[in-house]
């Protein structure tokens, strides 16, 4: 039962109401994003004729940066130039797995750990034939931010916190503590 039925007077119905929403939001978040359809290690690349021949026509793709020092975060926004009836474009790790498939030229690749990767992008016509590459790879090394400095600042920010829950339960006992002289304040100039 996803969904609960109106006039359901069952306790249960909000928490599966919950859990439903729950569900469909990580399935939302699991699938493949727009513009992108991640390949598997085990597909193919398409086949071209004579890559020689298409490449030969068309400039290489250049990334617009090509060295990233130091990503802190584990993600990365490639760019390049866009190509002349390119359908799509893919980037590929230097393994050869294929972590981007889009029509734009532009990949955000995200969950990289600590290391050095190397990205080449490819153009593909609408048939599926490779009709540009880049010829310089984007070089990235990735260094996460130290556990240390990720637990200090956490912890300076709890503090911060406390210290703020503190001044406003000190506030609301003052408040309440002078309320019952106002009163009986109000109550002598009444009379």
């Amino acid at each position: 039962m996803l969904f609960c039925r109106s006039g359901n007077a069952d306790s249960s119905c909000g928490t599966v109401s919950f859990v439903s929403v729950l569900l469909l939001l990580f399935i939302f978040q699991a699938s493949s994003g727009f513009g992108q359809n991640p390949s598997s290690e085990n597909s193919e690349p398409p086949s071209t004729s004579t890559p020689e021949a298409a490449l030969a026509v068309s400039p290489p793709i250049e990334f617009a940066q090509k060295k990233f020092a130091d990503v802190r975060e584990g993600y990365i926004d490639l760019r390049w130039n866009a190509v002349e009836g390119a359908a799509e474009y893919q980037v590929v790790e230097n393994d050869g797995l294929v972590v981007f498939r889009g029509a734009f030229p532009q990949a955000m690749i995200s969950g990289l750990a600590n290391g050095e990767y190397s990205y080449q992008v490819k153009a593909l016509n609408a048939q599926g034939k490779l009709i540009a590459q880049s010829n310089e790879p984007a070089l990235i090394t990735v260094d996460h931010w130290p556990l240390w400095q990720a637990l200090s600042l956490f912890s300076v920010g709890l503090i911060v916190f406390l210290a703020i829950i503190f001044v406003i339960i000190q506030g609301a006992m003052a408040t309440r503590e002078t309320q019952p002289e106002s009163v009986f304040v109000q109550k002598e100039i009444a009379e």
